[in-house]
């Protein structure tokens, strides 16, 4: 027996409940002609019009809620910016185990008053590996406090113009400073010129060792050198915690000394 027209009675002269379905939405669609939408939802029964609402309504409306979220998210974002640590120690091709850099955090915590959760000595810094790029961008957005690094590793990175020369005459044991070539930007213009290790030769780094309490407490390495990060903007910490590994209190009065002057130097009117 052939299939009946959706709209054609059965032999009884009866609809089936399909027919019944059709004709109740053709008669809908009559009644709703040149209706908007939110007058059909007002006129349907009320178990009808949360499934009238969701079809019609719930993609905008969930694409709306979705961006007014990024929206919000960015907002919170741009207005209170996440706060970093305090102190970022970088310690380059796993100079110090876990548990070193764990001791050297509570305990330059204790000594600083700095909670410790708001110190990182991260040793996760392998430049056989991608920690060179690692420290290049944690650098450029001036993160970078202190670099603590083997002495091939570390003039490398003096080369490349990462730390701040110390000052010398301020060192009490000046037997322990290491100078080291700095870069040369006497000739930035000039694409084809690397002015890596071809600057001055200036005191970069403090070679740690034995006569080092806190070193020697932590059984750290031989031939290691630490020194402060350019552009740091926790260079007064980071002097701390030079004076804290050496026992040199000249070296956190030297850092200080180079916040105030990064301070003024920023709050200069530029002149042209």
């Amino acid at each position: 027996m052939g299939s009946s027209s959706p709209l054609r009675p059965r032999a009884d002269g009866r609809l089936s409940r399909r027919q019944l379905d059709n004709v109740a939405q053709l008669a809908q669609a009559g009644a709703t002609a040149g209706m908007s939408k939110m007058q059909i939802l007002r006129s349907l029964p009320p178990k009808r019009r949360i499934p009238y609402f969701l079809e019609q309504y719930g993609w905008p409306l969930g694409l709306g809620l979705i961006t007014a979220a990024i929206a919000v998210f960015l907002a919170v974002r741009i207005l209170f910016p996440p706060v970093g640590p305090q102190l970022y120690v970088a310690v380059m091709d796993q100079a110090l185990d876990a548990t070193q850099t764990e001791t050297l955090q509570k305990r330059f915590s204790e000594r600083s008053g700095i909670p410790e959760d708001e110190i990182l000595v991260d040793s996760y810094f392998d430049t056989r590996k991608d920690g060179l790029s690692k420290l290049q961008t944690l650098l450029s957005s001036d993160d970078i406090d202190v670099i603590l690094a083997p002495e091939d590793t570390f003039a490398t990175l003096a080369g490349y113009g990462y730390l701040v020369p110390l000052d010398d005459t301020r060192t009490a044991d000046a037997n322990t400073l290491v100078s080291l070539p700095g870069y040369d930007d006497a000739h930035e213009d000039d694409p084809d010129y690397s002015g890596s290790g071809k600057g001055e030769t200036l005191p970069y780094g403090i070679r740690l060792g034995t006569g080092d309490k806190v070193w020697r407490d932590i059984q750290g390495p031989d031939d290691m050198l630490v020194g402060l990060a350019q552009d740091s903007e926790h260079a007064a910490q980071a002097g701390d915690f030079l004076a804290f590994l050496t026992g040199d209190a000249d070296l956190a009065a030297q850092a200080h000394d180079v916040a105030e002057s990064a301070d003024v130097t920023a709050a200069a009117p530029k002149t042209d």
